[in-house]
């Protein structure tokens, strides 16, 4: 079942992502990178949770994927016309190859198109950047920071 979350799911979705991000950017990252970028990345982000447009995906009453999208672009906050973006999508690593994060994505995009969006954007991590070309999205550039 995919849902709206709330900010009531702050702390599941902060436990979530605290299981998720570390076990994904191992396998992409070295340890500097991750030591300084995982702790802003489990930290859930109140204005997505109050958005409208942040899902958790359960299954048997536990979470096993988080996601969602918004019209603001994650690093400057500026809005571009009929453009959205996949925003702090993750799967747990037990739950990994379920099709969990696809359904989420997929949820997102008929959300967005609702809203009348006609492209999506995601600023995805080296670990994921094949799910995404997967889903569909192509890459448009590459920066490995160091």
């Amino acid at each position: 079942m995919i849902r709206r979350a709330t900010p009531e799911d702050a702390g599941a979705v902060g436990a979530h992502d605290r299981a998720s991000f570390p076990e994904g950017f191992k396998s992409a990252y070295d340890a500097r990178t991750c030591e300084v970028f995982l702790p802003i990345l489990v930290k859930p982000s109140d204005l997505l949770l109050r958005s409208g447009r942040f899902y958790v995906r359960e299954r048997e009453g536990k979470q096993v994927a988080c996601g969602g999208w918004s019209v603001e672009d994650p690093g400057t906050g500026e809005v571009e016309e009929g453009v959205g973006h996949i925003r702090h999508l993750a799967v747990h690593p037990a739950c990994w190859g379920r099709s969990f994060g696809a359904q989420l994505v997929l949820h997102c995009l008929a959300a967005a198109r609702d809203a009348g969006l006609t492209r999506m954007k995601v600023a995805s991590s080296l670990n994921a950047a094949g799910f995404y070309a997967r889903m569909g999205f192509v890459p448009v550039r590459q920066a490995i920071l160091k």
